[in-house]
């Protein structure tokens, strides 16, 4: 499937992604690193979709943190309780900004 990547400053590519499962409409799943990730770190996203009323519940599980160390800069050296917390509010903002992109236009306040 595709594989996104990005390019530093330095013109060097990095692969961060991969698309592993698209279903519109249902199921969107893509592996995800860091370019400063060892070839054994590495982490799996997974956003499903789902219709409720006239509006569409969106969830995102993000797995696999337990392949990269606590002292890695990708945690900030958080312990996993705060860093998983940290990282929930992250894709909070994220949605967040989706909704804003597709939906109405507004930005709703992050809990």
């Amino acid at each position: 499937m595709d594989v996104w990547s990005k390019r530093s400053r330095t013109a060097a590519c990095s692969r961060w992604g991969r698309v592993t499962v698209w279903e519109p409409g249902e199921r969107l799943a893509f592996g995800w690193r860091q370019a400063s990730f060892s070839a054994a770190q590495h982490t799996h996203v997974e956003v499903r979709f789902e219709a409720v009323g006239d509006e569409t519940r969106v969830t995102v599980e993000h797995r696999g943190w337990d392949t990269v160390p606590q002292d890695h800069v990708a945690r900030h050296h958080f312990p996993d309780r705060v860093f998983l917390l940290r990282h929930g509010e992250w894709w909070q903002v994220l949605l967040a900004a989706l909704r804003a992109e597709v939906g109405d236009g507004v930005l709703p306040p992050v809990l």
